[in-house]
């Protein structure tokens, strides 16, 4: 029984997680407190753990708290010098070191690490800890061996073998898909479909290639292609649509950022049918973007729609996606 459960448990790791505390981060610094209210759970379950004996509970204690402490600091500004997600199911947890800029006053390190649980197609903070970067000495009174540390850098410096084993990738994945090929290749028969579909393939790989993407394969009469940055397989994406705008063609385009396995020049992993099955519910002409792709394309220059809750074939729970409005 016990294996039969852990075969259901997969932890993978989520730049979707990622975002929303660069979101609660920064709606902290900003005094947003609508958005600090929607990220921590609500009820009497979220906790707030800081410095000894600060043990806070409720989430009406825990969103004023956390207001009024980044007033008292004066942060204007947190850098991630760490932030790492992970997800499985509908739990998640982040650990980060942050350094908090002031005006006219030192920065200041702080390591904190959230619990996080899928609410309503929403993470929300259920547990938060904040502490104070100290030496050992100062917490234990004593230097503790550094004996780990000095195996770790012998590894990195001497034994390459884990960085070749290592084939994942954080990347945004993007599925195309013509609209009613079937439809259009009978009523203007086989051997100009065949044209067009070729011309459409060579349109793509140029957009592609131009925002710095790599197309992987083509499916049928799609493309699933991928890119280093979310902002650029958007800005891809609305290339595209605007380019077939007067054509027969109509494709709908699905997109989200994800950890990926590369293998033989393809990528596999819940990232990429992720964004295959938020292509799927686009329509022709459509851009569906997943909520982390959103985040993390900075938004500059760019439209979206409202937040609009899905479910995903395969997929649990539910994901927020939006649609690009690029006209």
């Amino acid at each position: 029984m016990l294996g039969a459960l852990c075969s259901l448990c997969h932890v993978q790791r989520s730049p979707e997680l990622e975002a929303v505390f660069r979101r609660f981060s920064d709606s902290l610094v900003s005094g947003d407190r609508e958005t600090v209210e929607s990220l921590i759970a609500p009820r009497s379950r979220p906790r707030l753990i800081t410095a000894i004996g600060e043990w806070w509970s409720g989430h009406d204690e825990i969103v004023e708290l956390a207001l009024i402490r980044t007033t008292d600091t004066g942060v204007v500004r947190w850098e991630y010098s760490q932030l790492e997600g992970f997800e499985s199911g509908g739990v998640g947890w982040v650990a980060a070191e942050t350094v908090g800029h002031r005006v006219s006053v030192e920065p200041f390190v702080l390591r904190q690490t959230a619990v996080l649980e899928l609410e309503a197609g929403t993470w929300r903070i259920v547990q938060w800890h904040v502490s104070r970067e100290s030496p050992p000495i100062e917490v234990f009174g004593l230097d503790l061996s550094e004996s780990l540390s000095g195996f770790v850098s012998h590894l990195t410096e001497e034994d390459h073998s884990a960085e070749l084993m290592s084939t994942s990738d954080t990347v945004t994945v993007m599925f195309t898909d013509i609209v009613d090929s079937t439809l259009i290749s009978e009523e203007i028969g086989d051997e100009q479909w065949r044209t067009i579909v070729a011309d459409h393939f060579s349109l793509l790989s140029r957009i592609v290639e131009t925002q710095g993407g790599e197309l992987v394969k083509k499916l049928g009469d799609g493309t699933m292609t991928v890119f280093k940055s979310a902002r650029a397989a958007i800005d891809a994406a609305v290339e595209i649509q605007r380019a077939l705008a007067e054509s027969v063609v109509k494709v709908r385009i699905g997109i989200h950022t994800g950890d990926s396995l590369r293998q033989d020049g393809d990528y596999y992993g819940v990232a990429v049918n992720k964004a295959a099955r938020i292509a799927g519910i686009a329509e022709g002409g459509e851009i569906v973007v997943s909520s982390v792709s959103v985040e993390l394309s900075g938004g500059h220059g760019l439209r979206f729609g409202k937040a609009i809750s899905v479910s995903l074939k395969g997929l649990t729970g539910t994901h927020t996606v939006f649609r690009v409005d690029y006209s």
